[in-house]
């Protein structure tokens, strides 16, 4: 046989072969098999879960891994000044070795598990692994990165991984207790956090009286009612339009009122690029069942206001027999395709997202189109005028009084007063608290009978006084030429009457 095919190996040679193949394909599957069996063993002692950066979740377990001191012994871990939602928590970190002082820095850091590498670490005595990655996605109009967190307990059941998610999301609560995030759409159709801002107390805003307290008590009995609504079968949702003159306090005051509630505001942009009332069912449906939903100035989404229709080509222009059409919309923005139709499927369709405050505010009441303001859709409209003396009475009390400094007055310390009221001149010795009121008081009368009645905005006072944010007297002594300069001089009164 070796003579005939030479390049034959031998049968002794090809006996040997066939061994080793055959030990070598028993051994891989001993291999597979222990593979199998170890991952189904680990799987049936360990959880797993994995979580979406584009989920809340994910930022309530970062903030919460990056105050676990493990970190204080790792040698390999990425160090950020990210801030997982929380962008104006000054609260210290718990063991960060490096001064956290956000007087002396913009940005607080904090230290996480670096991007594609495991940890290990433990909880409540269980081992566990942590592991961040980042995924490239691309399509033919955008690429797009994704971060995940896969977390990897080991434990029997899933209460240890309840606890940790109950813990996590407690750290972050406590963390945002004093902020409310505020939350905008981008191109993709995600709601990304922009920003979280101090609450705003509600004693800083001054309306007329009742107006504040009847928006407030209205919010919260409508969260409070929801078996109400379903045993009724009355859709879950309640709407606020506000709407009155620029710079009257109508952001605000939607500001104030989702601090006194806890709620974050979700900014609703019609005239956003791209966006069509598909993308607009699938923003609104997104929203939290507890939130406020904002559409910012809705009479300028659009040029010529909302209307039922898409804008049409004019194929008969020029045509003289041709009759005419309808005004339709004109958009600002080219990119958005909204129409009145969809707009208000979205706000009361049978897909509408129920549990939502959907705050509107316009500066143009008359160019909504009545369909949008109707109950069941907008229930509450509150009229936001010019400044009242009333306003400007209690506004000048609040600039120079500010929340919080009430206890100072009722039993000042040396100079406190003189701090609290440096334009109120006194020649003689520090008068008593009540006099330092009664002198704030005083100076808040005069100056509110300076300002006219219904013809300065909120706004307007504001700017004014903050040019004397520690000066009330010479604010009120200033106050007449401003106002002369601000109504057009002489001819101020004329102009009023002829707008």
């Amino acid at each position: 046989m070796s003579l005939l095919y030479p390049h034959l190996p031998s049968s002794s040679a090809l006996h040997e072969g066939t061994r080793l193949l055959i030990t070598g394909g028993i051994i891989e599957v001993y291999r597979r098999v222990f593979l199998f069996l170890a991952t189904s063993v680990v799987d049936r002692i360990s959880l797993t879960a994995s979580f979406d950066e584009d989920d809340p979740m994910y930022n309530w377990l970062l903030y919460w891994l990056s105050r676990r001191p493990v970190w204080r012994q790792a040698r390999d871990i990425e160090v950020t000044t990210r801030h997982y939602g929380l962008e104006a928590d000054h609260s210290p970190h718990p063991w960060l070795p490096i001064k956290d002082d956000t007087r002396d820095t913009s940005k607080a850091m904090s230290y996480l598990p670096r991007v594609d590498k495991t940890y290990h670490m433990w909880y409540k005595r269980r081992l566990m692994l942590v592991n961040r990655v980042v995924n490239s996605t691309s399509t033919s109009s955008y690429a797009r990165k994704s971060e995940y967190l896969y977390i990897r307990i080991f434990a029997f059941n899933h209460r240890i991984l309840g606890e940790l998610l109950d813990e996590a999301r407690s750290e972050y609560k406590t963390a945002k207790e004093n902020l409310i995030s505020v939350w905008a759409s981008n191109s993709m159709n995600n709601w990304i956090n922009i920003t979280s801002n101090p609450k705003r107390t509600t004693d800083s805003i001054i309306l007329d009286p009742g107006v504040k307290e009847m928006l407030l008590e209205d919010t919260r009995e409508f969260l409070d009612s929801q078996s109400w609504y379903t045993a009724r079968g009355i859709p879950f949702r309640r709407g606020y339009l506000l709407y009155g003159a620029p710079g009257s306090g109508k952001s605000s005051t939607i500001q104030s009122i989702a601090g006194a509630l806890g709620l974050d505001v979700y900014i609703v942009t019609l005239s956003r690029a791209g966006l069509d009332d598909n993308s607009l069912y699938e923003l609104i449906g997104g929203l939290p069942k507890r939130c406020i939903a904002l559409m910012e100035d809705v009479d300028a989404a659009f040029s010529k206001g909302i209307t039922r229709s898409l804008p049409r080509s004019d194929d008969s222009e020029g045509d003289a027999g041709a009759t005419e059409k309808p005004p339709l919309m004109e958009l600002q923005d080219p990119g958005a395709r909204v129409t009145l139709s969809g707009l208000l499927n979205a706000l009361d369709g049978i897909g509408a997202q129920e549990g939502r405050l959907l705050f509107a505010t316009t500066n143009n009441f008359s160019a909504l189109d009545p369909a949008l303001r109707r109950p069941g859709r907008m229930d509450v409209h509150v009229e936001f005028k010019l400044a009242s003396k009333y306003q400007a009475k209690e506004f000048f009390k609040c600039f120079y009084v500010p929340a919080g400094r009430g206890a100072d007055i009722a039993s000042p310390g040396p100079g406190t007063l003189e701090k609290l009221l440096p334009g109120v001149r006194r020649p003689h010795a520090l008068p008593a608290a009540d006099d330092a009121v009664k002198g704030l008081e005083d100076l808040a009368a005069r100056f509110a009978e300076i300002i006219p009645d219904r013809e300065l905005s909120m706004a307007a006072l504001q700017g004014y006084l903050m040019k004397y944010k520690i000066r009330p007297q010479d604010a009120v002594d200033d106050a007449p030429g401003w106002v002369k300069l601000e109504l057009g001089g002489e001819g101020g009164e004329e102009r009023h009457e002829s707008e």
